[in-house]
């Protein structure tokens, strides 16, 4: 099976479930009937996208749900300081 280079980035999913399986530069053309493909200019930003499979697309995150995550991470990392006798 030969092999196709993209111009951007390529996201292959499940074309039955939606889940994410693998992102890459160079795919197998043509790629198995089960799979789907993805094609972005640029990488997705995993600090404020996220896959949805059934969608079958990257979209923002809830602003809630971010905040929610950097809060949590601003606790994890002020444990970890108290834990090794602050800064």
């Amino acid at each position: 099976m030969p092999d196709r280079t993209l111009a951007g980035w390529g996201y292959i999913y499940d074309a039955t479930t939606g889940e994410l399986i693998s992102a890459a530069t160079v795919i197998a053309d043509p790629l198995p009937p089960a799979l789907g493909l993805l094609e972005l200019a640029a990488p997705f930003d995993p600090a404020t996208q996220e896959w949805r499979p059934l969608q079958r697309a990257f979209l923002p995150i809830n602003p809630a749900v971010l905040l929610t995550r950097l809060i949590a991470e601003r606790n994890a990392l002020n444990v970890r300081i108290a834990q090794l006798g602050g800064i």
